[in-house]
Order: C-alpha cells, then structure tokens, then sequence
C-alpha cells in the first residue's frame, strides 16, 4: 500500500480508487494473531492477558504480567505471597480473586518499596493482603511517576475487605 499523489491510500501511488488517508476503513484482519474488530464492525478489540499465579505459597510477578495482565487465584489452596516488581513507566494491572479459599492472599512491594493504597502511602515493604480469598475480591495497580525516572504503585480496592499489613 501506499499514499497516492491525491491523498489516498492504494496499491498503486497514483491510484485514487482506494480509502481516503482521512477516514480509513479497517474491517479485518489481525495484530498478533487477534481479529480485529472481531463481529463489530469498526470495534477495534484487545486481549487482556491473564496469568493465574498461586501455583505456590510464593510467586513474583513478571514486568510483563503488570503491563495490562490479570492475574487470579484461580486454584488457590495455599497461602500465598505475590511479590509485585519495583514500579515502572506504564505499568497497570489488576488482581481479581476467582477462587474463593480459607487462605490468605497477599501483594507484597519490592524490597523497602511502598504502595499508596486508596490515595494512602502504606509503610515501606507493607503488604496488601486479604485473610481468605474471596471470589470478586479486587485491586488494580497503576504505577504512576513520581519523580524524573521513579514510579509508585498507586493501588485502588475495586472489590473485597483487603487490609494493609499491620
């Protein structure tokens, strides 16, 4: 494809029988492997990723993970930790509990790092944490910049009786 001479997009450069650069048309095909538009036409549509992390008492979320994942409980039966990387330039995700378990389940900061929960700073290396796992139960992570080159984790109860370490 390319911009032909009269603004439009075509085949052939000096074609004028394709869309209009202003106002194009997408009605199919795929970015990585996703349909676009699926059955709306014009609806540009997106997966969200999701990772079920309570394989083990202990898990550490990838960067990738916390770059628009969801991440469940689905299974749940230990007690589980989940360590959040350090706070980084677009991260964002949320955790919404699907299993519901007598255990608790917590979101641990990095190291000394500290989470602002619900407009809150919490206390350095302060987990959130729910005592049993509720289905419905939420959170959603945004890190947003807090210097030249830092970044927090600005955490906000969707759902569920989440606490913050004492």
């Amino acid at each position: 494809m390319a911009i032909g001479t009269d603004g439009n997009i075509g085949k052939d450069p000096n074609s004028s029988t394709s869309q209009d650069i202003n106002s194009p048309d997408i009605d199919g095909g795929t970015i990585d492997g996703a349909a676009i538009g699926a059955t709306t036409a014009g609806t540009l549509r997106s997966l969200l990723d999701e990772d079920a992390e309570i394989v083990t008492a202990d898990a550490t979320l990838t960067a990738n993970q916390c770059s628009g994942g969801l991440i469940s409980n689905y299974n749940q039966s230990l007690d589980c930790t989940v360590t959040v990387p350090t706070a980084f330039a677009g991260g964002n995700f949320i955790v919404a509990l699907s299993t519901a378990v007598a255990k608790y389940y917590r979101l641990d900061p990095t190291g000394s790092e500290i989470f602002v929960w619900d407009g809150v700073a919490q206390g350095a290396g302060k987990y959130i944490g729910i005592a049993n796992a509720t289905v419905g139960a939420a959170l959603q992570f945004i890190a947003l910049q807090t210097g030249a080159a830092a970044w927090t984790w600005h955490v906000y109860t969707v759902a569920g009786p989440w606490a913050v370490e004492g």
